[in-house]
């Protein structure tokens, strides 16, 4: 429809009044040699307007009414199936952080999410030996480590000019920011 048979749909005495509605929608109308088309896509959203304005509304509190497709009804339907698998991921979680893994048993879970569960936990483990071999790669590759990555590694914060812990010398070699940065050598 051109702009002329749009005032005509809506009885508008002014183009003006048409182009405030399409402003309010932020609807630009494809332009055809001199003459302006709107799409069906854009009457459907003009019919919504006008008959919003009909019941006594405005054009600041118009919000339009948006047609499901089957597309996004399955979307729809996706989602909710998401957000329930990950509701039961959550709740599991926070069981298991809390110590309390005898209580599964008690839980409605399907048997896919027991085994992801555990998969995750194995991730989550790590071996004493780990920091070992962290330490190891920052010795053989001198890096400078700073307090707090020595103390994430060891639980123990180094103190004084040289740390020794089990087989590794921590030395002191001047500043990361505001704190101390360490040189690691195994002995």
């Amino acid at each position: 429809m051109d702009i002329k048979q749009l005032c005509d749909r809506y009885s508008l005495t002014s183009r003006q009044a048409l182009y405030d509605r399409l402003k309010a929608l932020g609807i630009t109308l494809s332009r055809q040699g001199r003459s302006s088309y709107a799409t069906p896509e854009q009457i459907d959203l003009l019919d919504q307007i006008h008959e919003h304005l009909a019941e006594g509304g405005s054009l600041k509190t118009f919000t339009p009414i948006t047609k499901t497709t089957p597309v996004e009804t399955v979307n729809s339907q996706l989602d909710n199936s998401l957000d329930i698998v990950n509701s039961e991921l959550d709740n599991s979680l926070d069981i298991v952080k809390s110590g309390l893994d005898n209580s599964l048993d008690t839980l409605d879970i399907n048997p896919q999410t027991l085994t992801l569960l555990s998969l995750m936990q194995s991730f989550n483990r790590r071996s004493p030996l780990d920091k070992h071999r962290e330490l190891e790669e920052a010795a053989s590759h001198n890096w400078i480590l700073s307090t707090t990555e020595i103390e994430e590694l060891l639980g123990v914060k180094p103190k004084g000019e040289t740390f020794t812990r089990g087989c590794w010398i921590f030395r002191r070699s001047g500043k990361i920011g505001n704190q101390s940065a360490w040189i690691v050598e195994k002995i």
